[in-house]
Protein backbone atom coordinates (compact mmCIF):
# COMPACT_ATOMS: atom_id res chain seq x y z
CA UNK A 1 0.00 0.00 0.00
CA UNK A 2 1.22 3.66 -0.53
CA UNK A 3 -0.78 7.37 0.41
CA UNK A 4 0.53 8.98 -2.61
CA UNK A 5 2.61 7.43 -5.95
CA UNK A 6 2.34 4.51 -8.37
CA UNK A 7 2.65 1.06 -8.21
CA UNK A 8 4.20 -0.96 -10.64
CA UNK A 9 4.29 -4.65 -9.81
CA UNK A 10 5.34 -7.13 -12.81
CA UNK A 11 6.80 -10.47 -12.85
CA UNK A 12 3.94 -11.99 -10.40
CA UNK A 13 3.12 -15.55 -10.20
CA UNK A 14 0.41 -15.46 -7.38
CA UNK A 15 -2.24 -13.48 -5.80
CA UNK A 16 -1.78 -9.32 -5.15
CA UNK A 17 -3.58 -7.27 -3.09
CA UNK A 18 -2.35 -3.35 -4.19
CA UNK A 19 -4.21 -0.50 -2.69
CA UNK A 20 -2.88 3.50 -3.15
CA UNK A 21 -4.75 6.88 -2.35
CA UNK A 22 -3.09 8.99 -5.06
CA UNK A 23 -1.64 7.28 -7.88
CA UNK A 24 -1.84 4.63 -10.84
CA UNK A 25 -1.79 0.56 -10.12
CA UNK A 26 -0.32 -1.21 -12.91
CA UNK A 27 0.01 -4.99 -12.56
CA UNK A 28 1.00 -7.38 -14.63
CA UNK A 29 0.81 -11.02 -13.59
CA UNK A 30 1.27 -14.98 -14.61
CA UNK A 31 -1.40 -15.82 -12.80
CA UNK A 32 -4.28 -14.39 -10.58
CA UNK A 33 -6.14 -13.72 -8.48
CA UNK A 34 -5.44 -9.94 -7.91
CA UNK A 35 -7.45 -7.01 -6.00
CA UNK A 36 -5.94 -3.54 -6.93
CA UNK A 37 -7.53 -0.31 -5.73
CA UNK A 38 -6.54 3.36 -5.98
CA UNK A 39 -8.77 6.52 -4.80
CA UNK A 40 -7.49 8.77 -7.88
CA UNK A 41 -5.36 7.32 -10.56
CA UNK A 42 -6.01 4.97 -12.94
CA UNK A 43 -5.84 1.09 -12.43
CA UNK A 44 -4.77 -1.09 -15.18
CA UNK A 45 -4.04 -5.23 -14.75
CA UNK A 46 -2.78 -7.84 -17.37
CA UNK A 47 -2.89 -10.97 -15.63
CA UNK A 48 -2.49 -14.39 -18.10
CA UNK A 49 -4.02 -16.90 -15.98
CA UNK A 50 -6.14 -17.60 -13.28
CA UNK A 51 -5.41 -19.66 -10.26
CA UNK A 52 -8.54 -21.88 -9.13
CA UNK A 53 -8.85 -19.29 -6.42
CA UNK A 54 -9.90 -16.17 -7.33
CA UNK A 55 -10.67 -13.44 -10.10
CA UNK A 56 -9.81 -10.11 -10.83
CA UNK A 57 -10.87 -6.67 -8.56
CA UNK A 58 -10.32 -3.73 -10.04
CA UNK A 59 -11.59 -0.15 -8.22
CA UNK A 60 -11.06 3.56 -8.51
CA UNK A 61 -12.73 6.71 -7.93
CA UNK A 62 -11.48 8.95 -10.49
CA UNK A 63 -9.60 7.06 -13.10
CA UNK A 64 -10.09 4.37 -15.72
CA UNK A 65 -9.88 0.89 -15.31
CA UNK A 66 -8.65 -1.50 -17.63
CA UNK A 67 -8.23 -5.65 -17.04
CA UNK A 68 -6.26 -7.52 -19.98
CA UNK A 69 -7.09 -11.18 -19.31
CA UNK A 70 -7.24 -14.48 -20.97
CA UNK A 71 -8.31 -14.56 -24.23
CA UNK A 72 -10.26 -17.41 -23.28
CA UNK A 73 -12.49 -16.51 -20.27
CA UNK A 74 -14.14 -18.16 -18.53
CA UNK A 75 -15.75 -16.37 -15.67
CA UNK A 76 -18.64 -14.07 -14.85
CA UNK A 77 -17.43 -10.40 -15.15
CA UNK A 78 -19.14 -6.73 -13.89
CA UNK A 79 -17.82 -3.62 -15.09
CA UNK A 80 -19.59 -0.18 -13.33
CA UNK A 81 -19.11 3.82 -14.31
CA UNK A 82 -21.13 6.53 -12.59
CA UNK A 83 -19.25 9.12 -15.48
CA UNK A 84 -17.31 7.05 -18.65
CA UNK A 85 -18.13 4.06 -20.89
CA UNK A 86 -17.89 0.66 -20.72
CA UNK A 87 -16.52 -1.81 -23.39
CA UNK A 88 -15.50 -5.39 -23.74
CA UNK A 89 -13.43 -7.31 -26.43
CA UNK A 90 -15.39 -10.39 -24.97
CA UNK A 91 -18.98 -11.50 -26.03
CA UNK A 92 -20.70 -11.36 -22.44
CA UNK A 93 -24.10 -13.53 -22.18
CA UNK A 94 -26.29 -10.61 -20.31
CA UNK A 95 -29.25 -11.78 -18.21
CA UNK A 96 -31.81 -8.81 -18.32
CA UNK A 97 -31.02 -5.46 -19.33
CA UNK A 98 -27.54 -3.86 -20.13
CA UNK A 99 -27.28 -0.25 -19.37
CA UNK A 100 -24.46 1.81 -20.44
CA UNK A 101 -22.70 2.68 -16.80
CA UNK A 102 -23.56 -1.08 -15.19
CA UNK A 103 -23.00 -4.32 -17.31
CA UNK A 104 -22.89 -7.73 -15.60
CA UNK A 105 -22.70 -11.18 -18.24
CA UNK A 106 -21.54 -14.36 -18.88
CA UNK A 107 -18.18 -14.50 -20.49
CA UNK A 108 -18.01 -18.29 -20.28
CA UNK A 109 -17.83 -20.56 -23.20
CA UNK A 110 -20.96 -22.32 -24.11
CA UNK A 111 -19.71 -25.41 -23.01
CA UNK A 112 -18.85 -24.50 -20.06
CA UNK A 113 -22.12 -22.87 -18.24
CA UNK A 114 -23.61 -26.41 -17.69
CA UNK A 115 -22.76 -27.59 -14.28
CA UNK A 116 -18.98 -29.25 -13.66
CA UNK A 117 -18.91 -33.18 -13.55
CA UNK A 118 -17.63 -34.60 -10.22
CA UNK A 119 -14.07 -34.92 -11.54
CA UNK A 120 -14.36 -31.43 -14.36
CA UNK A 121 -13.27 -28.34 -12.73
CA UNK A 122 -13.69 -24.97 -14.40
CA UNK A 123 -10.56 -23.15 -13.41
CA UNK A 124 -11.78 -19.69 -13.79
CA UNK A 125 -15.06 -20.07 -12.81
CA UNK A 126 -14.58 -16.78 -10.92
CA UNK A 127 -16.01 -13.39 -11.28
CA UNK A 128 -14.05 -10.28 -12.60
CA UNK A 129 -15.13 -7.13 -10.77
CA UNK A 130 -14.27 -3.79 -12.59
CA UNK A 131 -15.53 -0.46 -10.87
CA UNK A 132 -15.00 3.82 -11.58
CA UNK A 133 -16.87 6.72 -10.49
CA UNK A 134 -15.45 9.09 -12.89
CA UNK A 135 -13.46 7.57 -16.14
CA UNK A 136 -13.77 4.64 -18.34
CA UNK A 137 -13.91 0.52 -18.29
CA UNK A 138 -12.71 -1.97 -20.48
CA UNK A 139 -11.82 -5.62 -20.89
CA UNK A 140 -9.57 -6.73 -23.52
CA UNK A 141 -8.40 -9.96 -24.32
CA UNK A 142 -4.78 -10.68 -23.63
CA UNK A 143 -2.39 -13.19 -25.55
CA UNK A 144 -2.73 -16.67 -24.34
CA UNK A 145 0.26 -18.29 -23.21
Amino acid sequence: MTMVGDVHVTGVRGPLVIHTVSGDVDVATAKGPVKAESMNGDVRIRVEAFGDTGGVSARTINGSVTAELPAQLDAQVEANTVNGSITTDYPLTVNGQFTGRHVKGDARPRRARRPPRNRERLHQDEESSLATSSGKVRTSMGLDR
